[in-house]
């Protein structure tokens, strides 16, 4: 029986890689790859005035948060949340219940993982998280979520402002797909052996341990401190920082204004002068442009916020009032309030009205509160105002009093 040499070739090339084996015969690599379809989930959910809720709830009563899912609408999930917990079983308990609304299957398989984010990052619960198979429309139960004397003892760390901030992971695990890979894009070499005892075909893969370290923070410094291929430069008195416009633009709205036209002043001539931040403020802003780092911000934060503010960098701003409402006390709350109205830090001004509610008459005996009612009277009326408009609950609470209601009154007999 002949073959043609052509139609062989052709043959090989379809069947895969053509090795030879210790007996000199022809051995044919091939590989295929099984994948299976994943899609995730991330939703985070803030219920505001929190013990307010709880304490106007009762057992079996609950809150839902807006529905969440896919862009295409496939996935429709929402979350329920009992304060009180769903039955007299959970009393003492946070109850949370995951509805599956709509998904595209008549099941579904995922894993989910139910959490409380805190100013320590998040707590998870001892929930099951292996992968469980559900019917549409069910729902996922985690009834003992989580104790209120947990969450009481520790309102800080739990409910900072009063906010309770609930978080779900969800995967959900779809179809398994199949198809033809090149032998050489599977991780593992081949365990087909030449006569040396070689793989035919050798791994150049490396696991995930073997790929260095990253280094974009420390290499984006290095190039902040070197001024090598600096094109731009920062004006701030007699100060000046060597730049680089493409990365102040890619981090700041405000810079990439700044040269987005070839006419600007500071296109022309390389130079921009900054003005109403202090040369200490603009340093720790550009290390936190190259590095994602500010290792200023505990003892210069107020000074950092008025750049960050400036130059829309919101995760330095936050970065900075974190640091400010982590040394609030009722003796600098009037320096907190100027800088909060100053710069749009609504963060700093409710924790800083919260620590006013509690400490109130120190305050307003203050000679820091005198001060500013007669610098700045629109502020001061301004959060007099918030304070007496607050909920009656949460402002009794805050101050440590107990809400009384008036006796109710008899009717005259006639």
């Amino acid at each position: 029986m002949e073959f043609d040499s052509g139609e062989m070739d052709a043959s090989r090339r379809a069947s895969g890689d053509e090795c030879m084996g210790s007996d000199g015969q022809s051995v044919y690599v091939t590989a295929s790859s099984t994948r299976m379809e994943t899609v995730r989930f991330l939703h985070r959910w803030a219920i505001d005035q929190f013990s307010v809720q709880q304490e106007l709830s009762q057992i079996g009563e609950f809150l839902e948060s807006s529905p969440f899912g896919s862009a295409n609408g496939q996935y429709k999930f929402r979350l329920k949340l009992f304060p009180c917990g769903k039955d007299e079983d959970c009393r003492g308990y946070l109850s949370l219940f995951l509805q599956i609304q709509k998904c595209p299957t008549a099941k579904l398989r995922f894993r989910v993982n139910f959490y409380i984010e805190t100013t320590e990052g998040p707590r998870g619960c001892a929930l099951n998280r292996n992968v469980v198979t559900i019917n549409k429309g069910g729902i996922v139960t985690a009834s003992k979520f989580f104790s209120m004397e947990t969450l009481k003892g520790r309102t800080s760390r739990f409910l900072p402002d009063d906010t309770l901030t609930v978080g779900v992971e969800l995967t959900v695990f779809g179809e398994q797909n199949s198809r033809e890979i090149q032998p050489d894009e599977i991780g593992e070499a081949c365990s087909l052996s030449g006569a040396n005892g070689q793989p035919l075909i050798p791994d150049h893969s490396l696991s995930p341990r073997d790929l260095p370290v990253g280094s974009i923070g420390r290499d984006m410094g290095s190039l902040l401190d070197s001024k090598e291929h600096a094109d731009i430069t920062l004006v701030i008195g007699r100060r000046t920082f060597r730049c680089h416009k493409a990365i102040l633009s890619a981090r700041s709205p405000v810079f990439a204004a700044m040269w987005g036209h070839q006419e600007n002043q500071e296109v022309q001539t390389g130079e921009a002068n900054l003005e109403d931040v202090t040369s200490e403020a603009v340093s720790a802003m550009l290390e936190f442009i190259y590095t994602d780092r500010c290792s200023e911000i505990a003892t210069r934060a107020g000074e950092i916020l008025a750049a960050a503010d400036k130059y829309c960098l919101d995760r330095l701003k936050s970065m900075c009032e974190q640091a400010l409402i982590k040394e609030l006390t009722p003796s600098n709350l009037c320096d907190r309030l100027r800088l909060a109205d100053a710069y749009g830090a609504k963060k700093l001004r409710r924790r800083a009205l919260l620590v006013f509610q509690r400490n109130k008459t120190l305050v307003l005996d203050s000679r820091e509160w005198m001060d500013l009612e007669q610098e700045c009277p629109q502020l001061a009326a301004g959060v007099l105002k918030e304070l007496m408009t607050m909920p009656d609950d949460l402002r009794f609470r805050l101050s440590g009093q107990t809400l009384v209601e008036p006796p109710t009154k008899r009717p005259r007999l006639q």
